[in-house]
């Protein structure tokens, strides 16, 4: 049922002067867009602050109680994870920081977050004195309160969390630390930088020239002794590690352009599809918020993460962007040892005095759960005794006899991010958006972005500078505090060693998470002429945009349709690289008597034979999805499961890519040290792997024969929220890790079994193709569960089928075209401080 206009119809009859001061005309759209036209950038910011609230406060207060860690407090012991976290990272001061600085360095932004502000509050005092009934999820059925007011210091805050999970390395320092402790042997042998495919997203004409090539090994990378303790424990700690940083995985972003010259049209495309969890409601809420018209200084469409004003990703009257999380090198890890008597950690040569802080957790039915938190002024924080103890991670085992482990993270100082998105808005050229690109100092996003004659690429963020690469410790595991050169200096990589690109020879601009320069193309980070990242995603989906923007252009094919067709694309370039290995393997059987167990296995042949006739797309309609995905996993098992031992099933949760990349470039014998890993020949393990593969599907489904089986019935997105009567539920999907239509359901359940179906929860929260034509840009896009916050509103979950399906439409912009797609028209009244 659509909502009664606040204060009338609206739209002026012929003669009529207009609205009075301070009123805001809201058209909202058949995917419950709301389209806000204001006279002010005062009202124009106090009207969405209403609106965001109207639709989706109950997500807005679960994301304040993340990032402030107070979920405890309304759902239970549960969250206390999470909570301690959030109170570690300290984000609730942080982000009251980054506000300050915002108030003293940008007072326009300041009183516009304001204003934005003043717009929730104004809805929250309409649930309080009953004018409202509460929407489901602050009813009885879910927090049953109603909410505190908002504070600007709220908007710092969650900004604060969402740049946390931009930038998070935390999980993956401490997993190749533990797998370092195992077995440092094979962490050389995995050559971690190492792509699966040798695409960047600078074009060549841009890259830094490469260092002169090292011998091949771990280089400078010395861990302290650690006692001879069994490592299980703290491998079941990474487990709850990961399961608390869930929302902060890094697993599919896509971002291209295409120059003019190449398209339909003669203007660019820009697309754009960035993953995040698949939360109920959308993390992200879509608007169109417009006060030029009337002279104000905003006229821009697109996304705003849920209790965020304004909109982080979209376009204006003459630019396009769109973003992917960029990896880089922001977080260090270093192994300290502390006089806990004297309360002063070891740095290098110096002794720091640290300083507790005591953080008081509520947690409904059960006694607070209190943290203190040790600091180091100019130096991070010490994580063990209020997070890896109470995950069960045996700090000793990791950090070493008598140690502790620090964690120094960019963004503990203020920064810069909410009025870098505040100038993108109000961006009317490349010029204009790099330079508010420019402005970022945390979040570390790879920027495509796009007007009517230029595209261009930027990633500029504060990565410290770590010194010469071939000197330095390397810095993508725990670091040695007794040694004094590993601390950052406090200098940061130049602005002009940062990526960027503008207008390439080659007509595009490609970005999936894959390494920016080419760094990584000899799987080494020690011999570049500076260090930026590893964490780098493996490059199985930028190989397949690449291929097919190169495809497009030749073909003269670039349109829209091209671009959606190529965001939903499900080809698996693992495929390309593992189906010769599969087929070699069984070809082998006949001559090789090593492989004599498998002659006459029928059903092996029957896989095989279904394998080779196979498209290589994860389609929604595939039989061999199935069986392919299974003999990923199992060959990620066989070929460096039993190596990596107990860390094999927590690196498989973490990130699921970096197995299959392990183990398709441990097969294919890509590794130059690949016979430390293969226990056996790539033949047999290829065979044993298709063996527990076929053993799996006769115990599934009673055969191999795959021919009547569906993908999507077994693999599916998930949309779920933290209360039960918000979660929307499940849906069969296409896609797969390493597709460009990346889902990343998971094989292994929390046991390290198979899983009964392939959950997925992370995915493209949107997907987006801004056309530019003689109007400027528009937006065609899909995204799911769609821009409803309540079960029992509108707009619930009605965009799923057409986000599964594909299936885009045009966000309108021109006003002739907004009121002609509108389904619902309002006024509100700004108070008159924000008219």
């Amino acid at each position: 049922m659509l909502l009664p206009p606040l204060l009338g119809s609206c739209g002026p009859a012929e003669g009529d002067p207009g609205p009075e001061p301070g009123v805001v005309d809201v058209y909202v759209d058949a995917q419950g867009v709301a389209h806000v036209y204001a006279p002010t950038d005062a009202s124009l910011f106090w009207a969405s602050g209403y609106l965001q609230a109207e639709a989706r406060l109950a997500q807005m207060v679960l994301l304040r109680r993340r990032a402030l860690g107070r979920q405890a407090e309304v759902l239970g012991v549960g969250k206390v994870d999470e909570d301690e976290l959030s109170r570690i990272m300290n984000f609730r001061d942080l982000g009251a920081r980054d506000i300050e600085r915002v108030r003293e360095q940008h007072p326009d932004d300041y009183a516009l977050y304001e204003a934005w502000v003043a717009g929730v509050n104004a809805y929250i005092e309409e649930l309080a004195s009953d004018e409202r009934d509460r929407p489901v999820g602050l009813g009885p059925e879910g927090l049953d309160l109603i909410p505190e007011p908002w504070t600007v210091a709220d908007v710092g805050a969650i900004a604060k969390l969402l740049m946390f999970g931009n930038s998070n390395s935390l999980e993956n320092e401490l997993l190749t630390t533990v797998l370092l402790r195992i077995d440092p042997t094979l962490f050389d042998a995995l050559e971690l930088p190492l792509p699966a495919y040798p695409i960047f997203t600078l074009p060549p004409e841009h890259r830094p020239a490469p260092g002169a090539a090292l011998p091949l090994g771990l280089g400078n990378l010395a861990l302290p002794p650690a006692p001879d303790v069994d490592p299980r424990p703290t491998i079941a700690g990474l487990k709850r590690l990961h399961e608390t940083l869930a929302e902060f995985s890094v697993e599919g972003s896509n971002a291209w352009a295409v120059a003019g010259a190449h398209t339909a049209t003669g203007g660019p495309l820009l697309a754009n599809d960035p993953h995040q969890p698949m939360s109920s409601p959308s993390i992200v809420y879509a608007t169109h918020l417009d006060s030029k018209s009337a002279g104000g200084n905003y006229a821009v469409a697109g996304f705003a993460f849920a209790g965020s004003p304004g909109v982080q990703l979209g376009h204006t009257q003459s630019v396009a962007w769109g973003a992917t999380t960029g990896t880089a090198d922001v977080m260090d890890l270093w192994s300290v040892s502390v006089n806990a008597d004297a309360q002063t950690v070891q740095v290098g040569d110096a002794s720091v005095a640290y300083v507790p802080r005591t953080e008081t957790i509520g947690v409904r039915g059960q006694s607070d759960v209190v943290l203190v938190v040790d600091e180091v002024p100019g130096y991070g924080l010490l994580l063990g005794d209020a997070l890896l103890l109470d995950l069960g991670i045996d700090e000793a085992f990791v950090a070493g006899a008598d140690r502790r482990l620090l964690l120094n993270w960019t963004g503990f100082t203020a920064g810069n991010e909410l009025p870098a998105f505040m100038a993108m808005s109000r961006s009317t050229s490349v010029d204009e958006f790099q330079a508010a690109a420019d402005m970022m100092e945390v979040g570390t996003f790879n920027w495509l972005f796009a007007d009517a004659q230029s595209i261009a690429y930027r990633s500029r963020i504060l990565v410290p500078d770590r010194g010469s690469p071939s000197a330095m410790a390397i810095p993508f595991s725990m670091l040695d505090g007794a040694d004094a050169s590993s601390y950052w200096s406090g200098a940061y990589l130049a602005d002009a060693l940062l990526p960027a690109s503008r207008d390439p020879a080659q007509g595009y601009l490609l970005s999936s998470n894959n390494d920016p320069y080419g760094f990584t193309e000899d799987g080494d980070v020690r011999n570049d002429p500076f260090y930026f990242g590893t964490f780098f995603l493996p490059g199985f989906r930028a190989q397949r945009g690449d291929d097919e923007l190169r495809r497009l252009i030749a073909d003269g094919s670039v349109d829209v349709a091209a671009m959606q067709a190529l965001q939903t694309d499900n080809h698996l370039t693992e495929a390309d690289m593992l189906l010769p290995v599969v087929s070699a393997a069984w070809a082998a059987v006949a001559s090789d008597p090593d492989l004599a167990q498998y002659e006459g296995r029928a059903d092996i042949e029957s896989l095989v034979t279904q394998l080779e006739g196979w498209d290589r797309r994860m389609a929604a309609d595939s039989g061999p999805a199935i069986g392919f995905f299974v003999f990923a996993n199992e060959l990620a098992r066989v070929t460096v499961g039993d190596e990596m031992s107990l860390v094999f099933e927590a690196v498989v949760g973490a990130a699921p890519a970096f197995p299959l990349k392990f183990s398709a470039l441990t097969i294919t014998e890509a590794y130059a040290n690949a016979s430390v890993l293969l226990d056996g020949t790539p033949e047999a393990l290829a065979l044993a792997a298709l063996d527990a593969t076929a053993v799996w599907l006769a115990d599934r489904y009673g055969s191999v024969d795959m021919s009547g089986l569906r993908w999507d019935a077994i693999h599916k997105t998930r949309f779920e929220s933290p209360i039960d009567a918000l979660t929307w539920g499940d849906v069969g999907t296409a896609g797969s890790v390493g597709s460009l239509n990346q889902l990343t359901g998971r094989y292994f359940d929390a046991n390290g079994d198979v899983a009964p179906e392939f959950i997925s929860k992370h995915g493209p929260m949107f997907r987006s193709v801004v056309a530019f034509g003689p109007e400027g840009p528009r937006m065609h896009y899909n995204f799911a569960p769609g821009n409803g916050g309540s079960p029992n509103a509108d707009f619930w979950g009605d965009l799923v089928d057409a986000w599964v399906a594909g299936t885009y439409v045009e966000m309108p912009f021109a006003r002739e075209d907004v009121e002609a797609a509108a389904v619902e028209t309002r006024r509100l009244t700004a108070p008159e401080p924000f008219q």
